[in-house]
């Protein structure tokens, strides 16, 4: 099985051409940016063929997938370049710039037949899928905590400070990381409001939210904060579910259980290039019949739904409610949420 990757940028280098050479799956024959020099300079190291356009690489290589990390504005175009060559696609988050691009993406990759996964790469990590079954020893569970932040000097440069480039700011961007673990831990909420700002960079005007809080609740009564940030300082990352006997906290690295005044941690260093192997090779297996594909567009609709609530809801001022069309269901995967038509 052989694939391509189109864009060349941070994600790639920082993890994805490291990580085809870690799984054995797929071959990486070709590599794809619009800047020559910079496809010109992987394809010698990876000797694999350079390509300046997703299309002619497609059309040149008999191609099984392309992993697409461009920005998310070229999701789309990208998309249809693939459809139109029976290619199925790999993509970096998110699904789409909106709901109504998801709705677009979903009806070309069904009439060409094409597989379309979303990148979620703490979905392979053995500390995240733990953390799904020690929350549930939280009792009387009432509190979720979630926050991701990061502190670039300057989240205004480059196409993520630009709404119409990236489709929104942190909440769509980094935050879709974070959207996913609560979803696939407590499920879609009744309910959200958000509020956020573009302020992190005084006399700079730009649109796309440097920080975003967005509260939530649930039916049952559990409640809960999500706080996502390109400008906080120090770097954090978690998931804390608070109960009437204590807590479980996910970190990067750690989940830490505390109950009864008993704590419990579990350690496990986050390796991000480790994580994008395991996502690879489990997409080119599934492409080959050995497992199912995981995270399609289907899957992350969800997503969407979530997101379009958050920017309604600080469009217009007001706690906006989800909309009532997924059910939780048990698979052979554990719980997931299907759409209800």
């Amino acid at each position: 099985m052989e694939f391509g990757i189109v864009g060349l940028g941070h994600i790639a280098e920082k993890a994805y051409l490291k990580a085809a050479g870690m799984q054995s799956a797929a071959s990486l024959v070709a590599v794809c940016d619009t800047d020559a020099g910079k496809a010109r300079r992987w394809s010698e190291s990876l000797e694999v063929n350079p390509y300046l356009s997703a299309d002619e690489m497609m059309r040149e290589e008999d191609l099984d997938f392309v992993v697409v990390l461009t920005p998310h504005n070229t999701h789309l175009p990208i998309l249809k370049t693939a459809a139109k060559h029976r290619v199925d696609v790999l993509k970096e988050k998110p699904l789409a710039l909106s709901m109504v691009e998801a709705l677009e993406m979903q009806r070309i990759a069904k009439k060409a037949d094409i597989k379309v996964t979303v990148a979620l790469q703490r979905r392979f990590s053995e500390l995240h899928r733990r953390y799904e079954t020690m929350k549930d020893g939280v009792e009387n569970p009432f509190l979720v905590e979630i926050r991701y932040t990061r502190s670039i000097s300057r989240p205004d440069e480059g196409w993520r400070g630009e709404r119409r480039l990236a489709g929104g700011g942190c909440t769509i961007d980094m935050g879709y990381h974070m959207i996913d673990l609560l979803l696939w831990y407590f499920g879609l909420p009744t309910e959200v409001h958000m509020a956020s700002s573009a302020r992190a960079v005084p006399g700079i005007k730009y649109d796309a939210e440097d920080t975003s809080l967005i509260q939530f609740r649930y039916g049952s009564g559990l409640y809960g904060s999500l706080l996502l940030s390109r400008a906080y300082a120090p770097d954090s990352e978690s998931v804390r579910l608070t109960g009437s006997s204590g807590y479980c906290e996910l970190g990067r690295d750690d989940i830490i259980q505390q109950k009864h005044g008993v704590q419990k941690r579990v350690h496990a260093e986050y390796d991000m290039t480790a994580l994008v192997a395991r996502e690879l090779e489990c997409f080119a297996k599934s492409l080959d019949g050995k497992g199912e594909v995981s995270s399609s567009i289907e899957d992350n609709l969800m997503h969407m739904d979530f997101i379009n609530a958050c920017y309604s809801s600080e469009k217009e001022g007001r706690v906006v409610s989800l909309p009532k069309r997924w059910a939780k269901v048990r698979t052979t995967k554990g719980y997931e949420h299907a759409r209800v038509r």
